[in-house]
């Protein structure tokens, strides 16, 4: 969506004329497949590196490293420690739903001659990469967006910045869309073929697409709100998810109940438990009403009731368990 206000912006006409081309765009990558997403990617990332280097550096000069705090809005969500948690719950929202990718793309990769040098690569490629980029744009968008009133994507373009600088931040932010979304569709590609639909892998990409599509047109107008809630609604499921996978990944253990998945019956209860300590504009729990000043603290909460959870429905497998 973010990409189709560019090209709104850039090219004049219908919001979801962007979205429908850009749609089409991205879907026509996925369609092809994980070669083509990869050589794209590779080259994407110089542009998008080059023009949010030139981002930062404008956006510093005129706006310095800090802008003042704005009480009223810190109030509204319970003060200082509620406006911290609120912000590192958007960001780990975000940084969690790269996770699930992961085993879309490392299938690939080659350790039949150096497993543990190849391992040790990829986290440290990834750890770094993801670190890097998330603080520097993250902390670009944070220093941007309270200088001015975000409601658009567009509203970025401010006084300050310079008009040679415009067309190449219009170029990276449809080039950013199409980078993060050829993923998002290639992955929900592959968990639509792990369901055990019977398609094709680029026949599943035009399905996923197109519902992808139809969300985001829906979504469209309200995009601030609507991502924002997202961000939210993914690191809710996503959290207790990574907990029990890791719990499954380190721990050798089994269902101490004959008939259940332990991993499922968690995720589903942390799901449940956890709806108290919702803080969003969709919805309010109760423990976030009563404590405002914790702001939302369902990323904690999840990630060790999931964990804890799948750790009491289950055993090592070297204990018997009842029939």
């Amino acid at each position: 969506i973010a990409g189709a206000y560019a090209v709104q912006y850039l090219l004049g006409g219908n919001l979801i004329f962007g979205v429908v081309a850009l749609s089409a765009v991205q879907v026509a990558i996925a369609f092809v497949g994980h070669d083509l997403i990869q050589t794209a990617e590779k080259y994407f990332v110089y542009v998008l590196v080059l023009v949010f280097l030139a981002l930062t550096v404008v956006a510093v000069q005129h706006l310095g490293l800090s802008i003042p705090a704005k009480p009223k809005a810190m109030a509204a969500v319970g003060g200082f420690s509620g406006a911290f948690m609120l912000t590192v719950s958007i960001m780990v929202g975000y940084m969690a739903g790269w996770v699930p990718y992961s085993s879309d793309y490392t299938r690939y990769l080659r350790t039949d001659k150096d497993a543990a040098a190849v391992k040790k690569a990829v986290f440290g490629n990834a750890f770094w990469g993801a670190v890097i980029s998330t603080v520097w744009i993250e902390g670009l968008g944070a220093l941007i967006g309270a200088s001015v009133a975000f409601e658009h994507p567009s509203d970025l373009f401010t006084s300050w910045m310079p008009e040679w600088l415009r067309l190449p931040l219009l170029v990276a932010i449809i080039i950013g869309t199409i980078s993060a979304n050829i993923l998002n569709i290639y992955s929900a590609t592959m968990s639509a073929l792990a369901l055990g639909l019977r398609l094709k892998q680029h026949h599943a990409s035009l399905l996923t697409g197109a519902i992808g599509t139809v969300i985001s047109i829906i979504a469209a107008r309200s995009f601030v709100s609507t991502y924002t809630n997202f961000l939210y609604v993914l690191g809710y499921w996503i959290m207790p998810w990574i907990a029990i996978t890791l719990c499954c990944h380190y721990g050798q253990r089994r269902s101490r109940i004959a008939g259940i998945s332990p991993a499922l019956a968690a995720w589903v209860a942390t799901l449940v438990l956890s709806v108290p300590f919702y803080d969003q504009a969709m919805y309010t729990g109760w423990f976030a009403a009563r404590f405002p000043q914790f702001g939302d603290t369902t990323f904690i909460v999840s990630f060790v009731l999931g964990g804890v959870l799948y750790w009491g429905l289950t055993a090592p497998r070297s204990v018997a368990v009842a029939e």
